[in-house]
């Protein structure tokens, strides 16, 4: 269980902010309103003027709706040593948890509980950490003309092998089945691969062969195809799998993977065309397909990823894979549309005490 998970399991929901660096998780009590500002220092430094700007927006959200009685807490998280201790040290309602080890950090004038959470917290510490640095890869960072540090590469390598579990067990069981296919013949040769379980609607059809609609996710034609398609299941499943957690990513992987075999299948079969496909994209194209639902769901923006952003790479991908030669085009738009009709189904935006929708802050 991450942090945010953690914190919605106590009852607390998330604030929207329009900095990756900042986020505000707040309950709401009768007339009370419990807030935890959590920055991120990791990936960006806080003076004290800019932290108590940010504070002061968060308090002015909700006093804009009528509370008056605003507990706000801070959860400085960090790596870097002495990093955030500035602020900790001024303010006794704000609290240090070391990236590192994962322990919350006292002073002598801080609190030392808030909202019965502190244990909870030092629990939780690692996947929301992890999660913040792993997207500093993915786009952030470059697009705040940032570049993280050797350390924090390493930080961001390694937590990303911690808490996308299945991300990194789906890489890894591609790359088994890719290597050993090479052991014995080449990845190159599509009668060898049809043998081998890639999906060929002739020996489905003729020999019921259903496995291969399954099979076939996980074949490659040789390291190019393999190394392109491992690199956007880790950019796009990392993402996914941090949102939707461990059960529906994997549930939504292997359908959206499954059914873009069928309709490979299918379209081969009635074209008789003949041809013998295999790959990991079409199951990929199910994540970006539920990605795309997650932010419509989010009224156009969730995170770091717009509704502009995602048509783009969704429209591009495309349209690479009908200019482009030897591309399973029917796998890439089954695999879409199935992942945009689960993500619509079984994603729920997130909602807020109420109905109310508060202010962006940041």
């Amino acid at each position: 269980m991450n942090t945010e998970q953690f914190l919605i399991s106590r009852g607390y929901l998330r604030l929207d902010t329009s900095a990756p660096t900042v986020s505000v998780m707040y309950r709401i009590s009768g007339s009370i309103v419990y807030c935890l500002l959590i920055l991120n220092t990791s990936l960006d430094e806080f003076s004290v003027p800019q932290y108590t700007h940010i504070r002061e927006q968060v308090v002015n959200s909700f006093g804009s709706r009528g509370y008056s009685d605003i507990r706000l807490h801070t959860l400085i998280v960090t790596s870097r040593q002495n990093s955030g201790r500035e602020i900790a040290a001024m303010d006794g309602g704000a609290w240090i948890l070391d990236g590192t080890s994962g322990r919350v950090i006292l002073y002598e004038n801080t609190v030392s509980d808030f909202d019965g959470l502190r244990e909870g917290l030092e629990g939780a510490w690692t996947k929301d950490f992890a999660a913040s640095v792993a997207r500093a890869y993915s786009g952030t960072m470059e697009r705040a003309g940032r570049s993280p540090g050797q350390a924090g590469f390493f930080v961001g390598i390694k937590a990303f092998f911690e808490n996308n579990e299945i991300t990194v067990a789906l890489v890894l069981i591609n790359l088994i089945v890719f290597i050993g296919l090479s052991i014995f013949g080449s990845t190159t040769d599509a009668s060898y691969m049809a043998r081998h379980g890639a999906m060929y609607s002739s020996y489905l059809v003729t020999n019921r062969e259903y496995y291969r609609l399954f099979t076939c996710m996980f074949m490659h034609f040789g390291f190019v195809h393999l190394a392109s398609n491992m690199l956007a299941l880790i950019l796009i499943g990392g993402q996914v799998e941090d949102i939707l957690g461990k059960p529906k990513f994997m549930f939504l992987y292997m359908f959206s993977g499954l059914f873009a075999s069928f309709v490979s299948f299918i379209t081969s079969f009635y074209t008789s065309s003949g041809v013998v496909s295999a790959g990991a994209s079409g199951a990929i194209f199910g994540l970006i397909g539920c990605l795309f639902a997650i932010v419509i769901k989010n009224r156009g923006k969730y995170r770091d990823l717009t509704t502009g952003r995602i048509a783009f790479l969704v429209a591009y991908s495309l349209y690479s894979g009908f200019t482009g030669g030897g591309v399973d085009n029917a796998a890439h738009i089954g695999g879409l549309i199935m992942g945009l009709i689960i993500g619509a189904i079984i994603y729920r935006a997130e909602k807020v005490e109420g109905g109310e929708h508060f202010n962006r802050i940041v």
